[in-house]
């Protein structure tokens, strides 16, 4: 039991832990010394004891495993609120338990100025046409809009594309990747693909809006309670202000004195409200607005294709079964100056990427303007990373490119076997290799896709990325020699993630000089049994030298 022995506001001594630093120059340690929100001294208890004064708070750590705070490497953390405000649905649900759903919950919230909902998978309309007159028949006075588990496709009745002005006149923002699905006179079915698409339906509901005047401290609680004492924040998807709303909303909390997680955002290109503003130098001026060790606006965010799940991955070779290779949502050329652009000027890049086709293309992409600019600051990431051919880890390898990736995906699925057939099955998310290469790799949970919440539980990750499973199942993604390491785990939640977000010099490791950035664990990861490690916990959440959570 953690044990307070003396109390202070300023100082506090750390002992009598194992205190893993991830600092290869001095890995294990004992005790920590803190002073306002740095830590002084990371070494032995006996000379942390004997630089204590009697100001100092003493905290008896118990023997009790200590880590560096975890770093989300990839999240979305308001569109997680944003996705609470209706119905839930389970990815595992038919299309027919949704209109069921959405029955019941029309009914009995009959005061709604809509009917929103997320979380169902996108491929039970493989077969079935999902279509604004199916909704219509349950929700036809006010607007009705359900996103899938990915957030990459949306579900419309008629009066939400009444609302947003979507007719058969309007153009799709790229066409073939990000569209409205058509009839065959044209007019827009109802089905809604990719970000840009859905932005006039998202804004005229205001639901960004919506969620930055609620109480937001039990989101940032549960932040806390995993051990997440920093972000990066892939940007809010489909919100017309690029996410400028919420990193205003957080540099005012740094203000306040009252942070509670480092928040580290991105300026999305594809920016459907102004197409012709260029968005390097938009984020430029973001940049130097944004420049404080609690708020950060220095990357740009690319989407370069869908998901395998929707079908639009872009793929070298075609999809199980049929004719279908997704494609990368914009030209090699212009996707190769927007990036050398962006290099040119210092700022970081993060592509999403999830098909062989889009990954080799970024690959070689980044490479050329790293050549270009050797000594430009840039970092550059690729996140997802699910499907490899051949060519994909040679491109990696010396390419200087972040490998960004989410464990808990590293298990069996029978859909992606069903939709990529068996044998790029067997080489999914190949991340082992990866790092045997140098590849620098982070982690991060996605949230709130796919598995929401879950996915931010960091133990849950390690679990999955540790044995290729979902913690309780016995079958597990192929192959074996791609399992994870706990100690490479830890790192890409912590100081890789750190690299990536350009803080490596003030967090991401225990050392002298960083920020007090710590977690204190239930259990010792490194001697749980291998399917237990799911069930840990964090006990203590230091942020900043403040002791912001304690279980």
């Amino acid at each position: 039991m953690i044990k307070i022995l003396s109390k202070n506001n300023s100082k506090y001594a750390f002992i009598n832990g194992k205190i893993y630093t991830v600092n290869k120059q001095y890995p294990w340690a004992s005790a920590i010394l803190v002073e306002d929100n740095k830590i002084i001294y990371v070494g032995e208890t006996k000379e942390a004891l004997e630089l204590s004064d009697t100001m100092t708070h003493i905290i008896d750590l118990d023997n009790k495993l200590v880590l560096p705070g975890f770093i989300d490497a990839h999240t979305h953390i308001f569109l997680g609120e944003i996705l609470n405000l209706g119905i839930r649905f389970d990815p595992s649900n038919t299309k027919q338990e949704l209109l069921m759903a959405i029955q019941q919950y029309s009914t009995n919230n009959p005061n709604t100025e809509f009917i929103f909902g997320s979380g169902f998978a996108a491929d039970i309309f493989d077969k079935d046409e999902a279509t604004a007159e199916e909704l219509d028949a349950i929700i036809l006075t006010k607007p009705a809009i359900f996103i899938d588990e990915g957030c990459h496709s949306m579900w419309v009745n008629s009066k939400a594309l009444e609302i947003a002005n979507i007719t058969k006149e309007t153009k799709d923002p790229i066409p073939y990747s990000d569209y409205y699905k058509r009839d065959k006179d044209g007019n827009p079915t109802g089905w809604i693909v990719e970000s840009q698409s859905m932005q006039p339906i998202i804004k005229k509901l205001g639901l960004l809006e919506k969620i930055l005047k609620k109480d937001l401290s039990s989101m940032f609680h549960l932040f806390s309670s995993y051990g997440i004492t920093s972000v990066f924040n892939a940007s809010e998807f489909f919100f017309n202000d690029n996410s400028v709303s919420t990193i205003n909303y957080m540099e005012n909390l740094a203000l306040e004195g009252k942070s509670t997680l480092r928040f580290f955002t991105s300026y999305s290109y594809n920016n459907h409200e102004n197409p012709k503003d260029d968005p390097v130098d938009i984020l430029n001026t973001l940049n130097i607005r944004f420049q404080s060790d609690y708020t950060r606006m220095n990357t740009l965010k690319i989407w370069l294709d869908g998901t395998v799940e929707a079908r639009n991955a872009a793929l070298s070779e075609p999809y199980e079964n049929s004719d279908q290779r997704g494609s990368i949502f914009y030209s090699t050329k212009e996707l190769q100056q927007v990036i050398n652009k962006a290099s040119a000027n210092g700022l970081n890049i993060h592509l999403h990427a999830i098909g062989d086709k889009t990954i080799n293309t970024a690959l070689e992409i980044c490479k050329n303007s790293k050549k270009k600019f050797p000594l430009s600051s840039s970092t550059y990431t690729i996140a997802h990373n699910e499907v490899f051919n051949k060519d994909t880890l040679h491109y990696f390898t010396d390419s200087g490119v972040i490998a960004n990736t989410t464990p808990l995906w590293h298990v069996a699925s029978e859909d992606s076997r069903h939709t990529l057939g068996n044998e790029r099955y067997q080489n999914l998310y190949p991340f082992n290799s990866l790092i045997k290469k140098g590849v620098l790799t982070t982690f991060g949970s996605d949230y709130p896709t796919g598995l929401g919440t879950l996915a931010m539980n960091v133990f849950y990750n390690i679990q999955a990325g540790h044995t290729r499973k979902f913690p309780k199942k016995q079958e597990s993604l192929p192959k074996e020699s791609e399992k994870l390491s706990l100690e490479d785990l830890i790192k890409g939640y912590t100081l890789n993630a750190a690299h990536q977000v350009s803080m490596q010099d003030k967090i991401g490791s225990i050392e002298k000089g960083k920020y007090a950035d710590f977690i204190v664990l239930e259990k010792n990861i490194f001697e749980q049994e291998i399917d237990e490690i799911h069930n840990n916990h964090v006990i203590l959440t230091v942020f900043d030298g403040k002791i912001l959570y304690k279980r």
